[in-house]
């Protein structure tokens, strides 16, 4: 077998999704969305471990209007290297569940202003 047919691609998935409602008792929802986005990883030459992680948040807005995101990240690693790969995997999807509530407090508040 030749060097070049062993290594093997793989890719690491962050998954997104969110849903954003108002109403007290018919929640209606004004914003539904479910992003999938791809990550370069580095290319292997045995069979990596394959990692998943997943987080989700609910944030209040007051006058009944929430918002709910997960983010989920699937990422392949070698064995050797899982401690490390899963405190990256932590910290990344901390970092995007931070953007996430962000987009969603200025989303809430342009719906406030119109």
């Amino acid at each position: 077998m030749s060097e070049k047919s062993q290594i093997l691609e793989h890719e690491a998935t962050v998954l997104v999704t969110r849903e954003l409602k108002i109403g007290k008792f018919k929640k209606e929802v004004v914003d539904k969305r479910q992003e999938l986005e791809q990550l370069s990883v580095h290319r292997f030459v045995t069979e990596p471990a394959k990692l998943s992680l997943g987080k989700g948040l609910t944030v209040g807005f007051g006058n009944f209007q929430f918002g709910r995101f997960d983010v989920g990240l699937s990422y392949p690693c070698y064995v050797e290297e899982i401690p490390e790969v899963l405190e990256l995997m932590d910290q990344y999807v901390e970092d995007r569940l931070q953007r996430e509530a962000e987009n969603i407090r200025q989303f809430f508040q342009a719906l406030q202003r119109k």
